[in-house]
């Protein structure tokens, strides 16, 4: 199989122009910080709302029941 030079040099100028008109990478996102709250310990937020229940989780288990 023969390489046609007018076809390899036609990719050539093609890749060599789009090197040099490429478009600038996209930025990356900037890193998610979690900062942690030494003022509310988990373990004395859980115990001033000792009736509280999450929304939604006994609609959940009510309907895998059902399954």
């Amino acid at each position: 199989m023969r390489i046609d030079p007018a076809r390899a040099l036609g990719a050539y100028v093609r890749a060599e122009a789009y090197r040099i008109h490429r478009p600038d990478p996209e930025p990356e996102p900037a890193p998610v910080i979690v900062e942690e709250r030494p003022d509310a310990p988990l373990a004395e937020e859980s115990a001033d709302r000792s009736g509280f229940r999450r929304p939604g989780v006994l609609a959940r288990l009510l309907l895998l029941r059902r399954r």
